[in-house]
């Protein structure tokens, strides 16, 4: 057999060009919309942009190439629950090539939240309905619960390339990663 420490398995092409600019210029868009209040105009665009790139993702989930497709993440809530325990204790698991089974629900939780807090802010800010404030605070507090899925996201991505030595952010810039 061979010793993985002499011999690291080759890096595979996983994340397709739209995937990984999709990511990166939601990042951008969901900073700015959470740091800029004003001018109120560049939050409310951030905000249009980042509902763009949501609705577009979630197409791409059902449409785009392999590893891109939600049929390829999401995973019975059984496969996640080990998955994150063995994480969680430092352990080695299952390699996955695209997304991990923590991940893709990971994935799945910030793309609804960010998209729930998307709709209450237009709801908000176009004072459509009665009750706006309410929506308003509805929206700040989705953008919070978002924030801190993204931390979560952000401390797996971290953990996940500490326990198995994969660079999971530059495989997002380049496409490549360890299987």
């Amino acid at each position: 057999m061979l010793d993985p420490r002499r011999n690291p398995p080759q890096e595979v092409y996983v994340w397709d060009p739209f995937v990984r600019i999709a990511h990166w210029a939601l990042v951008i868009a969901v900073a700015i919309a959470y740091l800029v209040e004003a001018p109120r105009a560049l939050h409310v665009y951030a905000g249009y942009a980042a509902a763009a790139l949501i609705a577009a993702r979630i197409a791409w989930g059902f449409l785009g190439t392999g590893h891109a497709r939600f049929a390829a993440f999401v995973y019975p809530p059984r496969t996640v629950f080990r998955y994150v325990r063995d994480l969680l204790h430092l352990r080695q698991h299952e390699r996955y090539t695209g997304h991990s089974p923590g991940g893709g629900y990971v994935i799945l939780s910030m793309l609804g939240l960010l998209a729930a807090t998307v709709l209450t802010g237009i709801a908000a800010h176009g004072r459509w309905l009665d009750g706006w404030e309410t929506l308003d605070a509805w929206h700040e507090g989705l953008a919070y619960a978002a924030l801190g899925v993204i931390g979560v996201h952000i401390a797996g991505v971290l953990l996940r390339s500490f326990v198995y030595g994969q660079n999971l952010v530059r495989a997002q810039f380049t496409g490549y990663k360890r299987p």
